[in-house]
């Protein structure tokens, strides 16, 4: 009778710590989840800048590029 009430609450233990364990891990899955959608929110920004860092960049070349010209027009009779 000892071995059977034993048996009977290990089992029981068992699977409270299983529930427990599902538990946990449905939490992490949720959160997992919103790590995600932040990290898409965070890698849109990080494109979005990127774009506008290039055009800025291509844009203060061309203006470099025009002053140089400029200059080597007004002090060379090459041009």
């Amino acid at each position: 009778m000892f071995l059977a009430l034993f048996v009977c609450l290990f089992k029981g233990e068992m699977l409270d710590r299983i529930e427990a364990n599902v538990e946990d891990a449905v939490d992490y899955a949720e959160k997992a989840k919103h790590n995600v959608k932040g990290a898409r929110e965070l890698q849109k920004k990080a494109r979005k800048k990127k774009v506008l860092i290039c055009i800025l960049v291509a844009v203060l070349v061309l203006i470099l590029i025009l002053f140089i010209q400029s200059m080597v027009c007004h002090f060379t009779p090459i041009c």
